[in-house]
C-alpha cells in the first residue's frame, strides 16, 4: 500500500452537486486510496519473489490435468514444460480456463445489483464537462468505426500513464503501454471530430425528449 497507493481525497460525481471533500466529510476524516493496478502488479510480484516464489513473466498455461500429483501444461520461451504442484490456485478471472479444464460447475449468487437510469430536468452541468452526439449518419475519418466501447482515463500525476479500458460481455481489458494507448487517442479524435458541436448536440436532444411520450 505504501508504495503503490495514491490518495484520493476528493469524490467528483458530475452533474450530482458540488466536489466533495472525504477528509472533512466521512466520519473517519481520511481520503480515498486509488490504486494504479501495473503497479500494485509489480509490488505483488516482488513480494512474491521476496517469499520464495519463482516468477515466469511471458509463460502462459495451456491446460491442466488433475490428476493424483496435479499438472500445467505451460508454454515458456517457446517451450512446453509440464510442471507438478501438491496445490494448483487457478487465480484467472471470472473467465477462468482453469475451472472449464478441472470441470468444475459454476455457481451463481442471486443477482443483488439493479441498474436504472433518470432523466433531470434544468439540471447544472459541470462546465468542464462537454457532451457531443455521434448521429447515425456522421462520416468518421478513413470510415474506422469503433468495434466496442471504449474508456480513455487521463491523470494529472505526470508519472501515471494514460489508461484504455475496454468492457466486453466476459472481461475487462485494460491497455497501458503507448503503443496500445496511441491507437484508441486516434480514434477517440476522429469520433469527436465527426460528433455535432456541443451546441448543436443540445439541440438535437432537447428535440429528443420533446418528441417523448409523456409516458
Amino acid at each position: 500500500m505504501k508504495r503503490c497507493a495514491h490518495e484520493q481525497p476528493f469524490v467528483n460525481n458530475v452533474g450530482m452537486g458540488p466536489v466533495r471533500d472525504l477528509r472533512t466529510t466521512t466520519v473517519p476524516k481520511l481520503p480515498g486510496l486509488a490504486l494504479f493496478h501495473p503497479e500494485m502488479q509489480e509490488v505483488m510480484l516482488e513480494a512474491a519473489r521476496d517469499a520464495g516464489a519463482e516468477v515466469w513473466r511471458g509463460a502462459s498455461v495451456r491446460g491442466l490435468s488433475l490428476n493424483q500429483c496435479p499438472e500445467v501444461a505451460v508454454e515458456r520461451d517457446g517451450q512446453a514444460v509440464i510442471p507438478t504442484a501438491r496445490l494448483v490456485v487457478c487465480a484467472d478471472g471470472r473467465t477462468s480456463n482453469g475451472r472449464t479444464w478441472g470441470g468444475f460447475a459454476t455457481v451463481r449468487a442471486r443477482q443483488k445489483l439493479l441498474g436504472a437510469g433518470v432523466l433531470f430536468e434544468n439540471m447544472n452541468v459541470d462546465p468542464k464537462v462537454t457532451l457531443r452526439v455521434l448521429p447515425v449518419h456522421a462520416l468518421i475519418k478513413d470510415f474506422t468505426v469503433p468495434r466496442c466501447a471504449f474508456t480513455i482515463y487521463t491523470y494529472p500525476d505526470p508519472g501515471d500513464p494514460d489508461v484504455v479500458a475496454i468492457d466486453t460481455v466476459t472481461s475487462d481489458l485494460i491497455l497501458t503501454e503507448p503503443d496500445q494507448v496511441t491507437p484508441y487517442d486516434r480514434l477517440y479524435e476522429r469520433l469527436r471530430d465527426a460528433a455535432l458541436p456541443p451546441a448543436d448536440s443540445l439541440d438535437l436532444l432537447t428535440k429528443a425528449a420533446a418528441e417523448l411520450p409523456d409516458q
